[in-house]
């Protein structure tokens, strides 16, 4: 996959082994977490080690990268960096970040989103005039606060939806054809991609995303997929276990 990182970037050891699909199950090694295009860029100079690769673990930077390998992949026009140097790499690489991510969120409405009759209005951006509020408990004097522009920021998250939209989604995604074919989408569930990697004894369910909790005091989201058609998406500010909710439905 490093091909399709931007050319300038320095590529630390082992970069240059990991594939698209052991980003897509966390096995690309990395442990660092990052989202901002230059965290990225640290995150890559920085390197993985081949232990780390071979054990796995869940991190979103694995899917922060998409935003910029998606848009190369698309063949989008985003200009290379490649050999600038000082002032000019200086002011270049946040106009590179902000095509990236334009590019990405273009082309994730365009062949997904809008293949989906209920996501018209997702989006990045939450400055609209009654943009959703985002409740921590982890300080229960605070009020809502609007996460503002997550558009630099997409890829690991960002996109603000509902619950309904959420199922409404994989629904999509799982049961019809409108965003590919059932034996594509079949492997994302067979294979854990794009998924959590986490195994859940004696349940077979077919996919899950999403946090459960935060030490029971943050803001959390859990979207599940079950065999018999089932999609469960709901999010929570309490100290509600959403994954064992989501587990005693099914079994009911």
């Amino acid at each position: 996959m490093w091909n399709y990182l931007p050319s300038h970037w320095p590529k630390g050891t082992g970069i240059k082994t990991i594939t698209f699909k052991e980003l897509l199950t966390h096995h690309s090694g990395f442990r660092t977490s990052a989202r901002s295009y230059s965290d990225l860029k640290k995150l890559v100079a920085a390197g993985i080690n081949s232990h780390d690769k071979e054990e796995g673990s869940y991190n979103n930077s694995n899917y922060a990268l998409l935003r910029l390998i998606i848009p190369k992949l698309a063949k989008y026009p985003i200009a290379s960096l490649k050999g600038k140097t000082g002032i000019e790499l200086v002011l270049g690489e946040p106009i590179q970040a902000q095509a990236f991510a334009d590019a990405y969120i273009d082309y994730l409405k365009k062949n997904l989103f809008d293949k989906v009759g209920s996501m018209f209005e997702v989006d990045c951006n939450q400055n609209g005039i009654e943009p959703p509020l985002f409740y921590s408990f982890t300080d229960q004097t605070l009020k809502g606060k609007n996460m503002g522009d997550q558009t630099l920021n997409a890829g690991s998250g960002g996109w603000v939806m509902s619950t309904a939209q959420m199922a409404d989604f994989f629904r999509t995604l799982h049961h019809t054809e409108e965003i590919m074919k059932k034996s594509l989408s079949d492997r994302l569930i067979e294979e854990h991609l794009g998924y959590g990697i986490e195994k859940i004894e004696g349940l077979n369910c077919y996919y899950k995303s999403g946090l459960s909790s935060i030490d029971g005091r943050d803001f959390c989201s859990l979207t599940m997929g079950f065999e018999n058609g089932i999609q469960f998406a709901m999010m929570s500010t309490s100290s509600l276990g959403l994954k064992h909710i989501a587990w005693d439905a099914f079994k009911e």
